[in-house]
């Protein structure tokens, strides 16, 4: 039975240190080239701000263009659907991004969509139709996405337009990514199939476990987890 004692080696009931290879606290890779006593990292986690995501969504083909006009976020009356996801700044603080889309006349199929950030534009200004603006997408006759303006490469990669802006003392300004490929246009109500990004808070070590290799894996507070070391 091993435990972690308070220096942070990992020690058995006798107190004799385990021995095994160390993380490169610059890369977090196990470092192989030569081993020592195992010692357990208890700093916190350092913060992960999102940099890119993915939105999965069904628009409902059958939706008719919104009765007004132009796109307010705080008129329900203005936009279709909408759906919002959690997002980490530099420091760790969350944030609300909200993602609002929009039926259009023509061209047939064609989709406006809208990003706030905390009810904000993305710049951190008063939210308008133009400084929350994502640009627009089209499926094809079969529901696909087909095209999107601005155009993007690959299909359906879309960046936040002069990235987040915070007032908080994060990095600012935050570039974002947004991933709408798998997103289709069928006759069937609005479903968010996929909404992740990859952006965490800070967190603190709660635990370890060793896998069938020996690397030693790390459990931190915000759901993270993270190699240690290795027997």
């Amino acid at each position: 039975q091993f435990q972690m004692d308070q220096n942070g080696y990992i020690v058995n009931a006798q107190g004799h240190r385990l021995s095994g290879y160390p993380v490169n606290p610059l890369t977090g890779v196990i470092s192989t080239g030569s081993s020592g006593p195992l010692q357990i990292p208890t700093a916190a986690i350092t913060p992960m701000p999102t940099s890119t995501s993915e939105v999965g969504i069904n628009l409902d083909s059958r939706d008719v263009v919104p009765t007004t006009s132009p796109f307010d976020p705080t008129d329900p009356t203005s936009y279709n659907n909408s759906t919002a996801m959690t997002i980490f700044d530099s420091l760790g603080n969350n944030h609300i991004a909200t993602f609002y889309f929009e039926k259009v006349a023509a061209p047939v199929n064609t989709w406006n969509s809208y990003m706030t950030v905390d009810n904000l534009a993305p710049n951190g200004a008063a939210a308008t139709a133009a400084n929350t603006s994502l640009g627009s997408m089209t499926f094809s006759s079969t529901g696909l996405l087909a095209s999107t303006i601005p155009a993007t490469v690959p299909l359906g990669t879309v960046t936040v337009p002069g990235g987040i802006v915070y007032a908080n003392g994060a990095t600012t300004p935050q570039a974002m990514t947004m991933d709408f490929a798998t997103s289709t246009q069928f006759g069937a109500v609005f479903g968010v199939n996929t909404l992740n990004q990859n952006g965490y808070t800070s967190g603190q070590l709660n635990g370890f476990s060793t896998s069938s290799d020996g690397t030693i894996m790390g459990r931190y507070t915000n759901g993270q987890s993270q190699p240690l070391g290795q027997v």
